[in-house]
């Protein structure tokens, strides 16, 4: 994605993403993190999903 690509669309407010939930707040990547980004009001989470080698998802970074 070009730099362009990341400039707010005129009248929008710009996105809040709580990278790893919401970082000395909560322990990282943890529902408890991802919870409480949701209840300060975040846009979204930015987290890293694995396929760890029993073929299950797991939070990771």
């Amino acid at each position: 994605m070009s730099a362009a690509g990341w400039r707010r669309r005129p009248g929008q407010p710009p996105r809040i993403y709580g990278h790893r939930g919401v970082r000395g707040a909560r322990p990282e990547n943890t529902l408890a993190a991802f919870e409480h980004a949701a209840a300060e009001g975040a846009d979204g989470v930015e987290l890293d999903v694995r396929v760890c080698g029993s073929g299950e998802l797991v939070v990771f970074h």
